[in-house]
């Protein structure tokens, strides 16, 4: 598909380096990508109604990306290098777990084996600890 692209684009200049490239045959700019998302994302909200209260831009695009890399089980880390971030914290940022990722967080750690009680919490131990409680000398000191 890029090689049919590059054979139907007229760019201004011959040598053009750059991929994409506006109506005027110009590397096309960061306010022409968020002016074409800003177009098709009303011609969506107009077909989806339910998208109306959603903003549709080149940050949304790529935070929605993100998330889905996330969901795939792409460590963050990686996604932090595709976002192009110096600082993993921004990534953090970017990357807010959902409800959804919780819940399967969860139900793949399970339930704790608690088959062997804790040594303290054998009985011996419990009333020892209760004897040791009611003395009225504590630590060898005297009141």
């Amino acid at each position: 598909m890029l090689k049919n692209y590059l054979q139907q684009r007229a760019p201004k200049e011959s040598g053009a380096q750059r991929v994409f490239l506006n109506a005027n045959g110009t590397p096309i700019t960061r306010f022409g990508i968020r002016h074409i998302t800003r177009k098709y994302g009303a011609q969506a909200q107009v077909k989806q109604p339910d998208m109306t209260a959603k903003s549709v831009n080149p940050h949304i695009i790529r935070h929605t990306s993100a998330m889905h890399l996330l969901r795939a089980g792409n460590d963050v880390n990686m996604i932090s290098y595709w976002l192009g971030h110096t600082d993993i914290n921004t990534t953090h940022i970017y990357v807010e777990i959902d409800m959804e990722m919780k819940q399967k967080m969860i139900a793949k750690a399970g339930a704790p084996d608690i088959g062997n009680k804790t040594p303290w919490q054998q009985p011996h131990i419990l009333q020892w600890l209760n004897r040791l409680a009611k003395q009225s000398q504590l630590c060898g000191l005297n009141d």
